[in-house]
């Protein structure tokens, strides 16, 4: 006995309603139920405020397959407004470009409020910046947030008055874009950069981020390495922050980044801090004091947080430079502290933590082994 599709039999008002809150992978799905979903897609594609264009959601990677559906559909769609705009290809080429510049142009047109792009090439260890033209995106005015999955680089105007959210994956940037991009953002109130920050053999040059933006309230930074890119790179990249009214601050730093912070940050609730690959780098001799009493800065910078969770390798790396850097700074405002320490180092700074801290009354500190 062959089931019925009684799916198909819904009166079709019902069936528009399914098919709007679908993303294009599910969507997309749908199509192989009976030939009256293949119609009804055609006819109610303009429906879908969410567009998810994935190459990876084509089973067999069929590049021309993905390049001529992503046409298709914008086609029939037409230029209606449209939520968020995801577009992700993962054999991509810089030929391609010209294919795929008015697929961006059209979320642009159609007032996008979300728009996130990755376009990534086969040999994925090969540093993949991409340079869009001058006249992709036409204007910024409708954009709330925006992810960038790999380097890119474009025209960014003066003002981008309303994007909130922005997430940026870095490897080998263009920091003079990035820079431009973060001033730009007058209203940005979430901000995760994201990846390596590790030059090539023959690249010389440390990147330096600036981010000082006044409406900033949760930032994260999450810089990644292997044990051979670590042991390798001598660089000390520099990220200026510089954001007075910060919430919540999130950093997980494996190569030691240099951080210029003020003393304190005042309006700071929240800060999540680990640096470093592992606290054996420090008992080897890899991480100088010097490079210590830099992440001793970035402690101050968090002085005023409420709650404050500092990984084994932090501790470990406060306690290398404890005996060369002087007292630890005060934290009046604290009342929660998860403190993690290692075997090694990180025991070394838990006399001065549990002198500091819990002597005022308001401080609750937790220690984890």
């Amino acid at each position: 006995m062959v089931a019925a599709d009684r799916i198909s039999q819904l009166p079709e008002e019902i069936m528009a309603q399914i098919v709007s809150h679908l993303n294009m992978k599910e969507a997309l799905a749908m199509i192989v139920l009976s030939k009256n979903w293949i119609n009804f897609w055609a006819n109610h594609v303009l429906n879908l405020h969410s567009l998810d264009f994935d190459s990876a959601h084509f089973r067999t990677r069929n590049r021309a397959h993905f390049l001529n559906y992503v046409d298709q559909v914008l086609r029939f769609r037409g230029i209606i407004d449209v939520d968020k705009f995801s577009l992700k290809f993962h054999e991509f080429r810089a030929n391609d470009l010209p294919r795929i510049c008015p697929w961006i142009r059209y979320a642009i047109i159609c007032n996008v409020k979300k728009l996130e792009l990755q376009f990534e090439n086969k040999q994925w260890w090969r540093p993949n910046l991409v340079s869009l033209p001058s006249n992709v995106f036409l204007t910024f005015n409708s954009l709330v947030e925006l992810k960038l999955n790999n380097d890119f680089v474009f025209d960014v105007p003066p003002i981008i008055p309303c994007l909130k959210i922005l997430h940026v994956d870095v490897k080998c940037p263009n920091t003079k874009f990035l820079n431009k991009l973060f001033r730009s953002c007058k209203n940005l109130e979430n901000l995760s950069i994201n990846g390596v920050l590790l030059p090539s053999r023959y690249d010389e040059t440390a990147y330096i981020f600036v981010i000082s933006n006044p409406t900033l309230r949760k930032l994260k930074i999450n810089l990644i390495s292997s044990e051979e890119q670590f042991e390798s790179c001598s660089l000390h990249h520099l990220i200026g922050i510089h954001t007075p009214n910060l919430e919540y601050l999130k950093i997980e730093d494996e190569i030691y980044a240099s951080y210029d912070m003020p003393e304190s940050i005042n309006s700071l609730i929240e800060a999540n801090v680990s640096f470093g690959p592992h606290s054996s780098y420090i008992k080897d001799g890899q991480i100088s004091v010097d490079d210590a009493c830099e992440v001793m800065e970035v402690v101050e910078g968090i002085s005023h947080a409420k709650s404050i969770i500092l990984w084994e390798n932090t501790t470990a790396v406060i306690g290398r430079a404890i005996d060369d850097y002087g007292l630890l700074p005060e934290f009046p405002t604290l009342n929660r502290l998860e403190l993690c320490i290692d075997d090694c180092y990180g025991w070394k700074l838990l006399p001065h933590l549990l002198w500091l801290w819990l002597v005022p009354p308001q401080t609750i500190a937790s220690s984890t082994i």
